[in-house]
């Protein structure tokens, strides 16, 4: 690659640099289609960050139901570029389950065992939403294409 591509970099990379990347991705082709370099400088797992790493105990839940948590646009975001719809959490995990979605790393059994106990009216477990903040963050990463 010229040295002369622009470059991004993001210092973190947890939820709102995944949002950004995937505003990038959808904006793309109307506002940038040349090669451009993009770096995310994060210490922990790329999606969950710090604040939504896996590691955390089981029983710190979110403060919002699983069915009111997503990490994509729609018709209701006002924002540049094209809606990119998706799956909120409560779909994700039905989906994760059903074998709909499949990129999700080999997940150990407590998580199998939240992914089933998950309604869209419980509050999920904060290791459920970072499996689900790092296949949005993965999927975000894998929109932008290679340049």
């Amino acid at each position: 690659m010229p040295a002369n591509v622009p470059a991004l970099v993001f210092i973190g990379g947890g939820p709102r640099t995944a949002g950004v990347l995937e505003r990038i991705a959808a904006n793309r082709r109307d506002v940038f289609a040349g090669p451009l370099r993009i770096h995310v400088v994060e210490p922990h797992v790329p999606g969950s960050g710090r604040i939504w790493r896996y590691d955390q105990d089981p029983g710190l839940l979110l403060n919002s139901m699983a069915v009111d948590i997503t990490m994509f646009t729609d018709e209701s975001v006002d924002c540049e570029g094209p809606a990119v719809p998706g799956p909120g959490l409560a779909e994700w995990a039905a989906g994760v389950l059903d074998a709909s979605i499949i990129d999700v790393p080999d997940f150990p059994q407590p998580m199998w065992t939240q992914l089933r106990q998950l309604s869209g009216t419980t509050f999920p477990t904060r290791q459920l939403q970072s499996q689900y903040l790092e296949w949005f963050f993965r999927r975000a990463s894998r929109s932008l294409g290679r340049s």
